[in-house]
Formats: C-alpha cells, structure tokens, sequence
C-alpha cells in the first residue's frame, strides 16, 4: 500500500506566464543526462554498429523511462534547477502510471521518437500549442499541472546554472557526435 502523499508549499504556484524555455533546458538536462545514463548501462548490450535513428530512440526512450522514475520523487535534477514540478490537478505529485504515459506521449509528441530532424519538427509544433494554449499537449491529456518555485534571487542563480549545464550538455552531445563521425570515417 502506497503512502498517502502531501501537497506541494503553497508558495509553489500555477504560474499565469508560460516558461517553455525554461521547461525546454529542464527537458534537455534530464533526457541528455538520463540518456547517459541509459547507455553506460545498456549501450554496450546493443553493439556499436546501430544507425544513429536506432540509437536516438533508444537514448529518448531510455532517459524517458529514468525520467518517469525520479519524478516519482516530486521532481528531476532539471526540473529542480529551473524551479518546476509536475503535479496532478489536486497539486499532488504524480502517480508512476501518469508519470509514464507523460513521458511517453512527450517522447511520442514532443520528440518524435528522438528520429533525427523530425523530432524539432514536433517539438516547434509543442512550442506553438504550449504559447496557444498555455498547455502542453500531453499536460492537457492527463489533467496535469506545472507549478513553479516562487522567483527568488536562488531561483535566478538556479536558472543560470541550468543554463550553464545545458550548454555543457549541448557541447559535449555535438563532440560525441564529431568524435563517433570521425571514428566510422577510419574505423
């Protein structure tokens, strides 16, 4: 039997302005950093000889599947730099079963199964209903909410620092790329 979980302070609110940049860097910390882990584990069981559309909806799905995890705890590293939590439309945090078809539509949705070019497609197309609607597609469908951590001189620096990883992240993501291009040129 589950235990009974509590609301969020109050002081986390529904925020009337829409942060799909900061959703969008807390997205892409988790899923570059959940894809890493994904593949130190099971990378090596599927071989290095996979296609590139193989190996991004592997990395997308796997970090999909750690993500819906964690959230199990109320938030993700992300998510908890950018001030953001995902809560039911009662304001308590989401059961494993919603927490996993959020990713999966998110995966399916916004990601497009992570196949090169096709997924910034679906993301822009995210981006519009998120600025149309004031809403996720997927957050729509489920009845979820996002709160955000009250604005803060913490919160600010958080946002920098999250800003900072993700373009860490983003460096090290187009080196991997180069590095692996070069390598099957010789190899």
């Amino acid at each position: 039997m589950q235990a009974k979980q509590e609301q969020y302070p109050s002081d986390w609110a529904e925020d009337t302005l829409i942060h799909p940049w900061e959703r969008y860097f807390a997205r892409m910390i988790d899923t570059t950093l959940h894809g890493w882990l994904f593949f130190s584990v099971f990378g090596p069981i599927f071989g290095e000889k996979q296609n590139i559309i193989f190996y991004s909806f592997l990395w997308c799905f796997g970090a999909a599947l750690i993500n819906a995890a964690i959230m199990t705890q109320g938030t993700t590293f992300g998510k908890w730099l950018f001030g953001i939590r995902v809560v039911d439309s009662n304001l308590y945090p989401l059961p494993f079963n919603i927490l996993i078809r959020r990713e999966l539509y998110v995966f399916v949705k916004g990601f497009a199964l992570g196949i090169p070019v096709l997924n910034w497609i679906c993301t822009y197309i995210e981006y519009v209903t998120l600025l149309h609607q004031g809403q996720a597609s997927w957050d729509k469908k489920l009845g979820t909410k996002l709160l955000y951590r009250p604005s803060s001189p913490r919160q600010k620096t958080l946002r920098i620092i999250g800003f900072i990883i993700f373009c860490i992240c983003v460096v090290i993501n187009l080196l991997y790329v180069f590095v692996a291009m070069i390598a099957s040129l010789y190899w």
